[in-house]
């Protein structure tokens, strides 16, 4: 697996469907899987092996690999059109942070 993997699904009801997906710069092969079932956000649900290293995966998501992402695409956005964004970049990804991923 490597990072934006989708590796579990939350249903929060008919609407709404969460995925989990790996952190952008994580990778390695899955050695580990829960069982189909009922966790806090907080249980481990997977883990991965890279070079010899075990990683736990819950169904958080960590906010600064978020912010890393967005920052290197809003870069990428504002090179590419030479907008304004760049110069308020600070508090539109601040706009963008959600509280918890799923």
């Amino acid at each position: 697996m490597t990072g934006g993997d989708i590796y579990g699904t939350v249903f929060e009801n008919r609407m709404v469907k969460h995925k989990m997906m790996l952190p952008p710069r994580a990778r390695g092969t899955v050695t580990w899987v829960a069982s189909p079932g009922h966790y806090r956000v907080t249980d481990k649900i997977l883990q991965i092996e890279f070079d010899g290293e075990k990683t736990d995966y819950t169904m958080l998501q960590v906010k600064s690999d978020f912010d890393v992402v967005l920052n290197e695409l809003l870069q990428i956005f504002c090179s590419l059109t030479r907008c304004g964004l760049c110069v308020s970049r600070v508090q539109l990804s601040k706009s963008f942070q959600p509280i918890i991923l799923f």
